[in-house]
């Protein structure tokens, strides 16, 4: 809506994370219980990033070129606090299982190929 708008997007640099679809959520989820696997895992898409740089790769993706500011979290307050590193390591599942998760970029490539049919 700020992109359709005209309007500055202003975002969050200096939190890594690492975005992760529905898709691919459900993808693993699917899998393991095919399995005789039981526990915990952590599973998300491959690779890490910060929210500003997410933001560039969607509008990118979507053939928008919004004027989009990079911000530190101080700047922008939320209720909950976020942790500046939430990266998870999927290596139980790549060890175990020899199960790769997609890349977050490529994930989101599909996502939205998918959202725009």
């Amino acid at each position: 809506r700020l992109a359709d708008e005209g309007k500055n997007i202003r975002v969050v640099s200096d939190q890594t994370v690492t975005p992760t679809s529905a898709m691919e959520l459900a993808r693993v989820i699917i899998f393991l219980m095919e399995t005789d696997s039981h526990g915990k895992y952590h599973a998300t898409c491959e690779g890490s990033t910060n929210w500003y740089e997410f933001a560039l790769k969607i509008f990118e993706l979507a053939g928008r070129n919004p004027t989009i500011q990079a911000i530190s979290s101080s700047e922008f307050p939320t209720p909950a606090r976020r942790p500046m590193y939430s990266v998870l390591d999927n290596k139980r599942l790549r060890e175990l299982h020899e199960y790769y998760m997609k890349g977050w970029k490529e994930a989101l490539e599909e996502y939205l190929y998918d959202s725009n049919r």
